[in-house]
């Protein structure tokens, strides 16, 4: 098995990398240059669907439901069908409201309201919150199988591991989904 600090450390030189490589392609895509803007990238982005919690939902559902399972992905599957035309027509309204986030998309439906972008926001918050403890225990299980040694008591970073992650978790989302509130302002 893995020592947890070594676990750690891949953990933060991957999420390094990645942060690093979106930069590259905001940069690029700033100069008018950018790779985002390829089939191959956009297939492969819609693989973020089937991230660990999807996998160990799937795994768990097809191991007590049989093929029900496959209901899981259906639903984005059908809507791919319509896509085009939902598509087009958010990003017209995207683009006409200055729309960043799903509160302001609300809101824009009823004059820009703040009580009602608030109770959205509030509402997306509470509806996430499930996933994300699922994600977040997905990742632990994972560390904890990985990590796992019969000869050896857990160390503080093993025992603290759930804060850690959270901790990592919240230090990203501020530095990578934060950073740039703002989509029309370059830099």
């Amino acid at each position: 098995m893995f020592h947890p600090l070594i676990v750690l450390t891949t953990i933060l030189l991957y999420a390094g990398g990645l942060f690093l490589i979106a930069l590259w392609v905001e940069r690029r895509a700033a100069a008018g240059r950018s790779p985002a803007n390829n089939p191959v990238v956009y297939s492969l982005s819609l693989a973020v669907y089937c991230t660990a919690w999807t996998y160990y939902g799937s795994v768990g559902i097809a191991a007590t439901s049989g093929m029900l399972f496959l209901t899981i992905y259906f639903g984005p599957t059908i809507l791919m069908v319509l896509w085009w035309v939902v598509l087009r027509k958010l990003v017209r309204i995207k683009h006409l409201q200055r729309i960043t986030s799903i509160a302001d998309f609300i809101s824009a439906r009823y004059d820009k309201s703040e009580m009602i972008a608030a109770l959205a926001t509030l509402i997306a918050l509470v509806g996430v919150m499930p996933y994300i403890a699922l994600q977040l225990k997905a990742i632990l299980s994972t560390f904890d199988i990985i990590t796992a040694s019969p000869d050896t008591a857990p160390g503080w970073v093993h025992s603290h591991m759930g804060l850690v992650v959270v901790g990592l978790m919240t230090i990203l989302t501020i530095i990578i989904g934060v950073r740039k509130l703002d989509p029309y302002r370059t830099a």
